[in-house]
This record gives C-alpha cells, sequence and structure tokens, in this order.
C-alpha cells in the first residue's frame, strides 16, 4: 500500500490544524484525561478509540469549545480555543433533527441562524442551492419534504451530516455518527464520507469510534487511549493512499492486519478492569 496522502494534496509537510497540548480534564476529585497530546495535520483525519466511558466524547467537547480543559490547552488554526466556533462542524451520535421541520428547512437551518454562519452566503438563492447540492449529494433530494418520523436512521445520518457540511466547516468533529446504524447502512455511510473527504480535501477531521474498521477506512492516524484518567498509549499511522475505493479497502489483506494489530492493543485495556 502506498503512505496516506489526501486527494490534492502538495508533497509538502501539511501545518497542524489541530494542536491538543498537555490536556487535563478533571470534575472534582476524578481525573478523566491526563496530559494528552496530539496534533492533527491540515487536511488529514484522525481518529480516537478506547473503552467506553474513557473520555473520548470530553476531549471532542473541548477541542469543539464546548468545555474547556482543566489543565493544557487546544489550539485550532494557530489559536487558543475559548469557545465553539464556526469553523468546527460537529455531528454526534444522535441527528438530533427538529421533529417539525422538513428534512429541506432542518439542512438549512444552522446556514441560516447560526452564529457566525450567514457569512457563508450572500442571498437565500443562494442558500437554497447550495443546500440542494448537499441534499443531492447526502442522497436524500428526494426526501427533502418529508419530516424526521418519515425518514429511516440513516437518511437522519445523512441529513445531519448534510447540515453541517452546508456552513462549510473546515474541521470536522464526528462523535460515533454512525453507532446506532445497521451494518449496509453504516457501510453506505462510509461510501459517503470516502468520497466526501476525496473531493474535499482541504478538510480536516477528528473522529471517535469503537468500529476499528471505520477507523481504518476513514483516517490517516489512530490514537489508542487507556482508560481515565485517560491517556494516548498509542499512536497508528494508517498506511492507506487517498483516495480511498472502499470494495477494495474492505477486502485489503492490511487492514485486517491492522484491525487485529489494534484490537490486540485494546484487549489488555479492556480486560484491566
Amino acid at each position: 500500500m502506498q503512505p496516506s496522502q489526501p486527494a490534492g494534496a502538495s508533497a509538502q509537510p501539511a501545518a497542524d490544524k489541530v494542536v491538543v497540548d498537555q490536556v487535563c480534564k478533571h470534575y472534582g476529585s476524578l481525573q478523566v484525561l491526563q496530559d494528552i497530546s496530539f496534533t492533527i495535520p491540515a487536511r488529514r483525519i484522525a481518529c480516537l478509540v478506547g473503552p467506553t466511558g474513557c473520555g473520548k466524547t470530553t476531549l471532542l467537547n473541548i477541542i469543539g469549545g464546548f468545555e474547556q480543559p482543566s489543565e493544557g490547552r487546544v489550539l485550532v488554526d494557530g489559536a487558543d480555543v475559548a469557545g465553539p466556533s464556526p469553523a468546527s462542524g460537529y455531528v454526534s451520535q444522535q441527528a438530533n433533527l427538529f421533529p417539525w421541520l422538513t428534512v429541506w428547512d432542518n439542512v438549512r437551518f444552522a446556514a441560516r441562524f447560526g452564529r457566525g454562519l450567514r457569512k457563508n452566503w450572500s442571498s437565500h438563492k443562494e442558500l437554497d442551492e447550495r443546500a440542494a447540492a448537499f441534499l443531492e449529494r447526502v442522497g436524500l433530494a428526494r426526501a427533502r419534504n418529508q419530516y424526521p418520523y418519515q425518514i429511516s436512521g440513516g437518511m437522519k445520518a445523512r441529513a445531519a451530516l448534510g447540515r453541517v457540511l452546508l456552513t462549510n466547516p473546515s474541521l470536522l468533529l464526528l462523535d460515533e455518527p454512525f453507532a446506532a446504524l445497521d451494518a449496509l447502512t453504516r457501510s453506505d455511510m462510509h461510501r459517503l464520507l470516502l468520497n466526501m473527504f476525496r473531493d474535499d480535501h482541504e478538510r480536516t477531521g477528528l473522529l471517535i469510534t469503537h468500529d476499528i474498521e471505520e477507523g481504518l477506512l476513514l483516517s490517516d492516524t489512530i490514537y489508542v487511549m487507556s482508560r481515565w484518567p485517560a491517556k494516548i498509549i498509542h499512536r497508528i499511522d494508517v498506511p492507506f493512499a487517498w483516495p480511498r475505493d472502499y470494495d477494495s479497502l474492505v477486502q485489503a489483506p492490511e487492514l485486517a492486519q491492522l484491525k487485529h494489530r489494534i484490537l490486540e492493543l485494546l484487549r489488555p485495556i479492556m480486560q484491566s478492569e
């Protein structure tokens, strides 16, 4: 396999988009994160894996500006993260669609009303044109007038992803967005994201997942976290080149070998309790 490199990226090393520097987090006497440090170069996708409840989502919330570290700092584009930013898009485990709005209005909602997001479009016509393009891109053009109760879980996940992408974030934060989906629908979402990462090669991402294969398919680097107080205990550089073809990659012996290696790294952590 060729070394991992995003589609359209130059041979020059990418500057760091995200810097996590000696981050600690505690709630009273409970320490959740301890001395977490890593970087995500621009136009790269990183992945966090680790035991349930080890603090992965807490770390993602700190990077997104929804929580503050007890110690240490996080920088995005060279600036300290002091709070949520329009430059960061967050896709959570739940689609969180408004049940009283159609798919069309849900996808447009953040771009229309989100603080600091209106600058991304100059007229309602431009916004509508972009929203229609994103609905087409995520396969929801024919469902635009349906309400959340009328669509499947996979379609809700697509709507949530389209809503975030329409705001044009340069940093995409993904917190187990496909965990609740069945295997077939999850594979469809993997194909969709692989295509988007191929086309939007300026985008940087951080993915949380318990699905090791998902992490290998979608990321350039995987960080393995320990139980809390959580530390980064392993880094695995994913060797698969971009653009990535889903059907070829899922059958690659190298993917199975890496998956086994990471599972073996996680096994003693999971059995330590």
